[in-house]
């Protein structure tokens, strides 16, 4: 158990900094606004999220599967190693992101408009292509990830510290799920303050968390 904890101590400022993700965030709301079965489309968007992690948690275990019979030493050099490569991508990643211009034709984020359509199948493909393309949280949950492979732990502790990141990573989804939700013309006004400045401050909120990310890594990394 003080193994597991050892690691958790370990990995959980990279599951916190994951889970910063303004843009799903605007997205769920959007979907919790709907008439049409809010909770449940909502539900379904968490899925993919959560289906998008698993992937990418089997993909980093399977690399790193022939490692723990490796020597103490190389799995600690193999470690570091994860950390300086993904937080120099995470501070490339937020340095591009502060200095690209923002592109006109994504403004009034279209995809928006259709979530209350469709088969539920559509938002669990939504939620897992967002969840997806979400650079930071993915650098970040490998990372977190490749320390629980690579950690002397019982399987039932790592994949409970691995559920545990994938819960916190997703927060931004089922956190609004939290609330009261009504479909009424109330609800919706008091909601489009939140959304609009979550829409606003995107930008600043990503690249905080990269640039937060990259020098948690890098510290470890060199320290």
């Amino acid at each position: 158990m003080m193994r597991m904890l050892s690691v958790w101590g370990e990995i959980w400022p990279m599951a916190v900094a994951g889970a910063l993700s303004p843009t799903i965030t605007v997205i769920v709301l959007a979907i919790l606004m709907q008439p049409d079965k809010p909770r449940t489309r909502a539900m379904a968007f968490l899925l993919g999220a959560v289906l998008s992690m698993l992937f990418w948690a089997l993909l980093v275990s399977s690399a790193v599967w022939g490692l723990v019979t490796a020597t103490e030493r190389d799995i600690e050099r193999y470690g570091r190693g994860i950390d300086l490569v993904v937080g120099v991508l995470l501070f490339a990643f937020g340095f591009w992101r502060l200095v690209r211009s923002p592109d006109p034709r994504t403004k009034s984020k279209p995809y928006l408009a259709n979530l209350s359509d469709g088969p539920l199948r559509y938002q669990v493909a939504f939620g897992a292509i967002m969840q997806g393309r979400n650079v930071t949280s993915v650098l970040l949950f490998c990372a977190a990830q490749q320390h629980i492979d690579i950690a002397p732990l019982a399987m039932w502790q790592a994949l409970t510290l691995t559920a545990v990141t994938i819960a916190i990573m997703v927060s931004s989804i089922w956190l609004p799920m939290l609330l009261p939700i009504r479909a009424t013309d109330t609800l919706h006004s008091r909601l489009n303050p939140a959304k609009e400045w979550l829409s606003d401050h995107a930008k600043l909120i990503e690249v905080g968390a990269a640039f937060v990310g990259s020098a948690y890594l890098l510290y470890r990394a060199i320290a």
